[in-house]
Formats: structure tokens, C-alpha cells, sequence
């Protein structure tokens, strides 16, 4: 056959490749991710989301009567006004379904930027496969099968370091910045590699004695008890 022929026969065996890994990714994804509905901490976010909608019901509770986390995130509005369209369990469940679509896209797209696209789906089904779990007695995942704004604000992220990557500042800042609203602590990880991946490779020894100098201001800052530093308790 002409050359011409064998290299289009070789690309479309190529995409029938990948599709049928994609395949066999998403069907690995619904065996070892099943939706495991409304307990963990999306029993709190739900909570939360509740209290806005019946005040007079929720508001009183002593989860939600003196203070919590949720003045430091947008998601309880978002999920208040799903819970107000759908229902409190269909919300939960397409809320979950689509903060993981979005967790894997956003990881496709870094990965993307990084090497070849076979090699990118490839990375999304090892994250697929691979143990999510970590942390003290696995009480976190970077996949969570019920609802919180973790997994959100992961994506986010994620997808504002693959903007840096592509040179897009404008565009990681807002992703950077809309992982900050939905769960501070998660997006922090995020901004710091972005800082990283920006003016910390240009000045590294400035980077270095800037996070040297803010490191040892927080330690003693925590050691002294002043503020929002200070120790809960002793232990």
C-alpha cells in the first residue's frame, strides 16, 4: 500500500488505542470510585448547606450556632442552591459526579503540558487506579467519593497550574483564585507551586530567603501565641 495509507492506518489505530484505553480508565473509575452517597464530612457541608436554607430549623444546631468554617468558603451557597433545584441527595450526587469530571480533566490538562497525549491519559488512569487515601489513618483522599469542596478546589488548582504552564498568568490567577474561595487550605498548595513554577525559578535565591524569612516569622509567631498562630491547646 502507498506510505500515505499506512500512515493513516497507523493514526487511527493509534486513536482506536486511546479511545479504548479511555474506556477501560472510565470503567475502572466507576468500579473502584462508587458514589458513596451523603456520609463522611459531606454529612457537614450538607448540614451547612441546610442552615441556609432553613434557618429556623438548622441555625440553632450547635455545629452551626457558634461558628464554622464555612464563613472561609463559597460552597455553601452553591450547594444550598442545588439542594433548593434538586433535592438535598440529587444534589450531592451530581455535585460529586461533576467535581470529579473536573478533577480529572484539570489533571489531563497538566499532564498534558508535561508529555505526549497518550502518555497524559495514561497518568489519569494510573490516578485512577492508583490508592487515593493518605494522610493520619487515611482520612483524606485527593479522589473522595461523596461530596465536599475538596475535590473542587483540587481541580482548580490544578488547572491554574496547567494555565502557568502555557504562559496564561491572567488565567492561573483566577483559577488559583476560585480554589481559594471554594477550600483555602487545599488551594494553598496551588498558589505555592505556582509561585514556584513563576518568579521562584526566575530569583531562586530571593525565592529562598523570602520563604526562609516568612518561615521562621509563623514559627515564632506560633511559639509566642500571638493571633490566629497560637496553639488550640497544650498538646
Amino acid at each position: 500500500s502507498p506510505p500515505n495509507d499506512n500512515a493513516s492506518q497507523a493514526i487511527i489505530t493509534r486513536r482506536i488505542g486511546l479511545a479504548g484505553l479511555a474506556c477501560l480508565i472510565v470503567a475502572f473509575w466507576l468500579i473502584i470510585h462508587p458514589y458513596r452517597g451523603l456520609e463522611h464530612d459531606s454529612v457537614l457541608y450538607a448540614v451547612l448547606a441546610l442552615a441556609r436554607l432553613h434557618p429556623a430549623t438548622f441555625g440553632h444546631d450547635l455545629f452551626v450556632r457558634y461558628g464554622t468554617q464555612d464563613h472561609f468558603t463559597v460552597f455553601s451557597p452553591l450547594f444550598a442552591a442545588a439542594i433548593r433545584t434538586w433535592g438535598l441527595e440529587p444534589a450531592a450526587a451530581i455535585m460529586t459526579f461533576a467535581t470529579q469530571v473536573l478533577f480529572f480533566g484539570a489533571a489531563w490538562l497538566l499532564a498534558r503540558r508535561l508529555m505526549s497525549a497518550s502518555l497524559a491519559v495514561l497518568a489519569v488512569g494510573l490516578l485512577v487506579v492508583l490508592p487515593s487515601w493518605y494522610g493520619s489513618h487515611s482520612v483524606f483522599a485527593y479522589i473522595e467519593a461523596f461530596l465536599t469542596p475538596r475535590q473542587s478546589a483540587e481541580a482548580f488548582a490544578l488547572a491554574g497550574l496547567a494555565a502557568a504552564l502555557r504562559s496564561r498568568q491572567v488565567l492561573a490567577g483566577v483559577c488559583m483564585l476560585v480554589a481559594m474561595l471554594l477550600h483555602p487550605i487545599i488551594a494553598a498548595a496551588g498558589v505555592t507551586a505556582w509561585i514556584i513554577l513563576g518568579p521562584g525559578l526566575a530569583r531562586p535565591r530571593l525565592s529562598i530567603a523570602i520563604a526562609t524569612v516568612l518561615t521562621v516569622a509563623f514559627v515564632g509567631l506560633s511559639a509566642s501565641g500571638i493571633g490566629p498562630f497560637r496553639h488550640f491547646d497544650a498538646a
